[in-house]
């Protein structure tokens, strides 16, 4: 955490969400990765962070991220199931 926020890659979100019922949730509390100032870094930030190994877990943290369509479509699908 300490290279990534050193970096300034570090941002917190929030997620809203409205399910299929009319059901809001917000999703808050969480980090990601700041992909602009990611693509920003210059050769030798990339290289570290290569070296120290904390390059494809960044990119693991971007990709979960297209997963939170799954995520509520499933949980529409439950709650459907519960009705």
């Amino acid at each position: 955490m300490a290279a990534l926020q050193a970096l300034d890659l570090i941002e917190s979100f929030v997620l809203d969400v409205e399910l299929d019922d009319g059901s809001e949730h917000r999703l808050e509390g969480f980090y990601t990765i700041n992909e602009d100032r990611l693509r920003a870094l210059d050769g030798a930030q990339l290289t570290a962070l290569v070296q120290a190994g904390y390059l494809e877990p960044i990119y693991m943290v971007i990709a979960s991220q297209s997963q939170f369509p799954a995520l509520i479509k499933r949980r529409n699908q439950k709650q459907a199931g519960l009705r």
